[in-house]
């Protein structure tokens, strides 16, 4: 229940609704215990009048009773009518016999039998919800002579009732008006010092700034914790100082020592790239693609794959440098290193081995497959304009060797004849053709 009541709830309402509910249950209990108290005393106050106005007629009637008068006592009684209040009144004589009535009311109230009036006191007191019944001795020289029975109406102790209630209830509520009000200036005063700390972290953490200094104006445990508070801040604020006095020096040194560890990184790129590229046509030169050679040999061994291996030449490439320059002619080495790599799968290893000899190396390809890369890059040099100057252009074909195994005991040496023996076959067949060797 406390936790579908307050659980979202803040501090404020919380406090507002902690003093009303103290206020409000005090002041029902006060309210009603005052409520009581009086309807209490003025219920007793009307018996009492109830028993002193039988008293009083009582003593009236005792001589009419006496002669046995009853106009006389009729007459006597007729005025205490006159309150609305009464209902009836009835004379008895000692052997408790009706001796006369007034009033036609009496049939809704206590009809005393005679056999029961010698057991009953001088004063016999009867009150409900609706009426108040009062039976008393009539005494002539302290001697009964009979009895007297008044029963008069609640009414006016009902009225009282609802006039009394209506009074207490808007007083309760005039009360509960300003218990509320206080409610909310006394909230104000336990809720305000939480709130100021509230919004002071809350301002720390979005801004990162610990220059907040919290004033207290009371003497109570918030200026304690005030105090508390604005001394942690000081202390970070004085350690943040601290620390970016060191991070500063610490970023100078990790800065210096970054740049030197990027251009140590630059230079050793630039040496594995040295090491490893062809400058000219960057593609792989002799050195990487010949180890490269052999670990595809040993891959293909182990998997029991085919192993693809193309070699080639630029035909009559002296021809190129004779007749058109050497600038040229690197012109013409670079677009057919284009070309080759352009051509070539995505996983197949292009290299240059000599002045205008390049190899090719292909994973799992067959002799179909490797035959068709070696027949579409033959192709493509074959039709390619290449253009050294502004409208100077020339063409070159290539010629190709090649083999597919699935190696065993073949070493790189043994396959790089065998595809050597088949590009100089191509040669002699006329270059600008695509040759197969076999082991």
């Amino acid at each position: 229940m406390y936790e579908l009541m307050f659980k979202n709830t803040s501090i404020r309402i919380k406090l507002i609704f902690l003093f009303g509910l103290s206020a409000g249950v005090a002041l029902l209990l006060v309210t009603t215990s005052s409520f009581i108290y009086n309807l209490y005393e003025y219920k007793n106050t009307v018996v009492k009048e109830s028993i002193k106005l039988a008293k009083v007629s009582g003593k009236n009637i005792a001589a009419s009773l006496m002669f046995e008068d009853r106009e006389s006592a009729r007459s006597i009684l007729q005025p205490i009518l006159n309150d609305e209040n009464v209902y009836s009144i009835k004379i008895y004589d000692t052997q408790g016999h009706l001796f006369t009535t007034i009033d036609n009311r009496t049939l809704l109230f206590n009809n005393w039998s005679a056999d029961k009036f010698a057991s009953y006191p001088d004063i016999n007191l009867s009150v409900t919800w609706d009426y108040i019944d009062v039976l008393t001795s009539i005494i002539h020289n302290n001697e009964s002579i009979g009895f007297l029975q008044i029963t008069s109406s609640t009414d006016v102790i009902k009225k009282y009732m609802q006039k009394q209630g209506l009074v207490s209830l808007v007083i309760s509520l005039f009360t509960l008006l300003i218990v509320l009000l206080l409610a909310f200036w006394f909230e104000k005063i336990f809720s305000r010092p939480i709130y100021d700390l509230l919004h002071a972290i809350k301002d720390i953490k979005d801004n990162s700034e610990f220059d907040i200094y919290l004033v207290s104006h009371t003497k109570d445990e918030f200026n304690e914790l005030y105090r508390e508070f604005n001394h942690m801040t000081h202390e970070i604020k004085k350690r943040d100082n601290l620390l970016k006095e060191h991070n500063i020096n610490l970023k100078n040194l990790v800065n210096s020592t970054n740049e030197e560890l990027v251009k140590t990184q630059t230079n050793l790129d630039e040496a594995f790239i040295l090491a490893h590229t062809d400058p000219l046509t960057n593609l792989s030169n002799r050195r990487n693609i010949m180890e490269q050679f052999d670990l595809l040999i040993n891959e293909a061994y182990k998997n029991e794959s085919y192993l693809g291996v193309i070699m080639l030449d630029i035909d009559y490439f002296k021809r190129v440098n004779d007749n058109i320059g050497h600038q040229a002619g690197d012109i013409v080495l670079k677009e057919v290193s284009r070309l080759l790599k352009k051509n070539a799968r995505d996983n197949d290893i292009v290299g240059r081995i000599g002045g205008e000899e390049f190899l090719i190396l292909c994973q799992h390809a067959n002799a179909d497959t490797t035959h068709k890369v070696a027949e579409r890059i033959r192709q493509n040099v074959e039709q390619k304009i290449i253009y050294y100057e502004a409208e100077q252009s020339t063409q070159v074909t290539i010629s190709l060797g090649f083999c597919s195994v699935v190696p065993q005991l073949n070493s790189r040496e043994e396959l790089i004849k065998i595809v050597d023996e088949a590009l100089y076959q191509a040669k002699a067949s006329g270059r600008n053709h695509v040759t197969q060797g076999f082991i």
